[in-house]
């Protein structure tokens, strides 16, 4: 499942939904998701490819799970108050 959060009165992309199954060492922990800002995500010129290659995969490790449920404005703050906000 691919998910993008969007501000629907503002008509923007803020969010992206991804799968982080593994720890820093490479060691699969299970299907895991966070959001990450749209804006440190990047097309891949000529693909279908989007890459957030500049964040650490501690980084992503460290931010809050996504468990697919109602965005809310406390669910933002916490997000916000990690590692990449």
């Amino acid at each position: 499942m691919h998910v993008l959060i969007v501000e629907i009165d503002m008509r923007q992309v803020r969010y992206i939904d991804v799968a982080a199954g593994t720890d820093a060492q490479g060691d699969y922990r299970g299907e895991r998701h966070v959001l990450v800002p749209i804006g440190l995500a990047r097309l891949v010129d000529d693909s279908n490819v989007v890459s957030i290659g500049s964040v650490a995969d501690e980084q992503l490790l460290s931010l809050p799970a996504y468990e697919h449920k109602p965005f809310t404005r406390d669910k933002e703050r916490q997000l916000v108050a990690s590692s990449l906000a």
